[in-house]
């Protein structure tokens, strides 16, 4: 009778390899699930229209009124729903814009990213971005600049937005 020696050794480290290797795979396998997680859970927030208009507490835009006029009207637009038309008077002056026999509301909000309300008129958003805004109302289109915070102009709002917020009756009032 012949008797078969069967390597019971072998066959243990054998089947303990393919384990492993099996294991390791698998560990890859996860590792590249949880990378690929954390990549897209990485991707940028993309910031809303208010996000945008505002850029978090307040920003200045610029735009003309007539494409063919050299001078600029600054709008101030604040978290709070806020927002300022300003103009020049000099190259170095810039007040709040008033106009005797108008009266506006000096409110903004956005109705579903796509209608930007300024006081009780209605724009139209063509395009947003960081830095340009695009609007239209009836048959006219304005483009708004964003206002650069290290740049002149801003730092000439700004003083007149302080002396507006100074000379205002109740300074909560702005908020």
């Amino acid at each position: 009778m012949v008797v078969m020696k069967y390597n019971f050794k072998y066959k243990v480290q054998s089947t303990g390899k393919k384990l492993m290797d099996c294991k390791i795979h698998y560990f890859y396998f996860l590792g590249f699930i949880v990378l690929l997680f954390w990549i897209i859970s990485c991707k940028p927030h993309k910031k809303n229209g208010a996000e945008i208009i505002c850029e978090g507490s307040y920003c200045f835009w610029k735009t003309k009124e007539h494409e063919d006029d050299n001078n600029f009207i600054y709008y101030y637009f604040n978290k709070y729903g806020q927002w300022f038309i300003y103009e020049h008077i000099d190259k170095n002056k810039i007040q709040k814009y008033y106009l005797r026999d108008q009266l506006w509301s000096e409110r903004w909000s956005l109705y579903k990213d796509s209608l930007l309300i300024l006081g009780s008129d209605k724009y139209n958003i063509k395009y947003i971005s960081d830095t340009v805004i695009v609007i239209s109302i009836y048959d006219s289109i304005y483009k708004l600049y964003k206002i650069d915070k290290k740049s002149k102009t801003f730092k000439i709002l700004q003083n007149a937005l302080n002396n507006d917020i100074g000379n205002a009756p109740n300074r909560e009032s702005l908020k």
